[in-house]
């Protein structure tokens, strides 16, 4: 099944399609296609695999040649994720506490010549849900707040962090 169709215009002359290919109603690939005028055109493309439970397991991105591998434990839960390509690589390492709510991340990076890790803990739960997610990378220059706030009914969440807000719908 493809699912495609024009998504939006980027200046003059300059057009993107992306199209969707399903197998089993799980996405396998993106192709995004941009349209640059008559004659020149570039295509982007993002490859997935899953599990026997429909989990991801891995993302491919092809211009990037980068492999996200993803490790689920035995409640489901995301428990790593290795990004590699062709600058380095990044090993994350996620935590949860006995009601399933992450409680932390630890990254570990290598590019080039460099290494540096750190770790995030700083999770706020209410009744269930996340309410504040802080990232703080050494520094009050450095610290920044995620809030989430939820519908009564449920179906929608708010999410605002150092870079405005959004709203996601379940």
């Amino acid at each position: 099944e493809i699912s495609n169709g024009w998504e939006r215009e980027w200046g003059e002359g300059s057009l993107y399609r992306t199209e969707y290919v399903y197998d089993d109603g799980l996405l396998v690939t993106v192709k995004t296609t941009e349209y640059v005028g008559e004659e020149d055109e570039m295509s982007y493309y993002v490859n997935y695999t899953y599990d026997g439970q429909g989990r991801e397991i891995t993302r491919y991105v092809q211009d990037w040649d980068q492999y996200t591998n993803t490790t689920y434990g035995n409640n489901g839960e995301v428990i790593q994720q290795v990004e590699s390509s062709r600058w380095g690589t990044t090993i994350s390492n996620m935590t949860y506490d006995a009601e399933g709510n992450q409680i932390q991340i630890v990254y570990a990076s290598k590019y080039g010549d460099g290494d540096w890790s750190y770790t995030y803990d700083n999770f706020t739960y209410e009744n269930g849900k996340l309410t504040q997610y802080v990232e703080d990378n050494g520094g009050p220059d450095y610290t920044d707040y995620t809030n989430y706030t939820y519908s009564n009914d449920g179906l929608s969440m708010e999410e605002w962090g150092p870079y405005g807000g959004v709203t996601i719908t379940n």
